[in-house]
């Protein structure tokens, strides 16, 4: 995903300007939350069995619950391919199908391909197997070498020009079009750190497989849902609403935040929001505690968020933790007016300088 040096510029004037009242993390707060982290890493190190449970399960829960989603839920109601209540239950559908997808994409894309949190051990079993999953993210068309690269940039060079997905601030145009049906299958927008604007070996092979996997379900739901209806679900629902949670998500955990490797990110949370937007617990509702811990798999990050809530003043949590249930909405209307701000005033438009 590239960086658009206006964007750069405006978020590092934003961070300059909030620097003197931000509440920061103190110094102590950092190192007891490197202890932490650091007794999480060791648990983590030592308990390889149960982690190979916990990929296992995911895997499973994941893939299962889109089979059920997509053959099973439509059974539950009366079903009459002549109905007029069709398209209702086919959006309901689509959207739980892309809400399982985002979070299929965000887990192997993210937890496994970049960060090599699948299997542990040293067998070849432990290896095809690492192998496979590394490529799963594929069905929901990521390519998973693209993201890898990039998402390496984005933890070593966080906040500087040289961050592979940078957020700090998004241009709201950008953002939109990036939520337009099919927007990823284009090149006309530039917003998808997952996949490259050009045509790669990897990424027409990711470009395969999700056809597959979509193919594979048609040839079960054509016949016993009709056309219309598969088509509202796997396509125009489905992988839809798969990348616009995604790319909610995206446009909102570093979004006005301190140029920071410490502050810099903010933390959806486990409540409706975080869940929603990340496919499930798996989907990184808990970025400020990756960040904060890169090494750390998406369950001991929900550790870690727990006893963030415990350590961090009220003024803290409510700059990098959302108020429940309504905190999303505020956030997405800050952005809007930031940007209807901004467009309106060529000042914010002017570089800053540049601080090491």
């Amino acid at each position: 995903m590239k960086i658009h040096q206006k964007d750069y510029d405006i978020a590092r004037k934003i961070s300059e300007e909030q620097s003197n009242d931000f509440p920061f993390l103190t110094d102590n707060q950092c190192h007891d939350i490197d202890k932490k982290s650091a007794s999480y890493q060791e648990w983590f190190n030592c308990h390889t069995k149960i982690h190979n449970i916990i990929c296992i399960f995911v895997t499973t829960i994941i893939f299962f619950s889109d089979f059920i989603v997509l053959v099973k839920f439509p059974e539950l109601f009366t079903f009459d391919p002549k109905s007029s209540a069709i398209p209702w239950q086919a959006i309901v559908i689509g959207i739980l199908h892309g809400w399982l997808m985002c979070g299929l994409a965000t887990y192997f894309v993210h937890e496994v391909s970049a960060h090599n949190m699948f299997f542990r051990g040293k067998s070849s079993f432990v290896k095809w197997l690492n192998n496979i999953g590394k490529n799963i993210c594929r069905l929901s068309f990521a390519d998973p070498h693209y993201y890898s690269q990039g998402h390496r940039k984005h933890h070593q060079y966080f906040t500087t020009e040289k961050d592979g997905s940078f957020s700090n601030f998004v241009d709201l145009r950008r953002l939109l079009l990036s939520l337009i049906p099919a927007a990823p299958l284009m090149s006309f927008s530039d917003f998808f750190p997952w996949r490259p604007q050009e045509k790669t070996p990897s990424r027409r092979l990711s470009s395969i497989l999700g056809k597959v996997y979509v193919g594979f379900y048609a040839v079960i739901m054509i016949p016993k849902f009709g056309i219309v209806y598969s088509i509202i679900v796997l396509i125009m629902a489905g992988s839809w609403m798969s990348y616009i949670f995604d790319r909610l998500r995206e446009s909102t955990e570093h979004f006005m935040m301190p140029m920071d490797k410490h502050n810099g990110t903010r933390q959806l949370g486990l409540g409706f929001w975080g869940l929603l937007l990340g496919g499930g617990p798996w989907g990184q509702p808990c970025h400020m505690s990756h960040h904060l811990a890169p090494g750390l798999p998406w369950y001991l990050q929900i550790r870690l968020h727990f006893y963030l809530k415990k350590t961090l003043t009220p003024e803290q949590k409510k700059v990098f933790f959302l108020t429940p249930f309504i905190g999303f909405p505020k956030l997405f209307i800050k952005l809007v007016k930031t940007n209807m701000q901004i467009k309106g005033d060529s000042s914010w438009l002017v570089p800053t300088k540049k601080t090491s």
